[in-house]
């Protein structure tokens, strides 16, 4: 499950993981973020930061602090500064700065899910 605002980097992150043999659903934006985890029972989460609504940090804490999703793994992808302690504070399980290539995005989902 993918949360970007971008639909470039929506359009060839579900081309490169379906290529790889994965499942991809993709939002442009994080309301009702716990309503859409629900419904999908993702693997493994990527959230952006800067989105409309409700940004990236904001919903993997929300995403963290319920007890029923707080074990699926998220993947805080983004190009703020000092992205490695804003992942370690809002308990993002991996991090990638953008842009990355899509060999570290697989990477960090292979560890991530096995």
């Amino acid at each position: 499950m993918i949360f970007d605002d971008d639909k470039d980097i929506l359009q060839l992150s579900t081309a490169i993981f379906n290529k790889n043999g994965y499942d991809v659903e993709t939002w442009e934006h994080c309301n009702q973020m716990i309503e859409t985890v629900e419904r999908y029972q993702p693997d493994v989460i990527i959230f952006d930061h800067q989105m409309p609504g409700i940004n990236g940090a904001d919903a993997i804490r929300q995403l963290k602090s319920n007890n029923i999703y707080k074990n699926i793994p998220v993947i805080y992808f983004s190009s703020v500064n000092e992205i490695a302690e804003m992942a370690r504070q809002i308990k993002a399980n991996a991090y990638l700065q953008k842009p990355a290539d899509t060999g570290s995005l697989l990477s960090v989902v292979n560890k991530l899910i096995g």
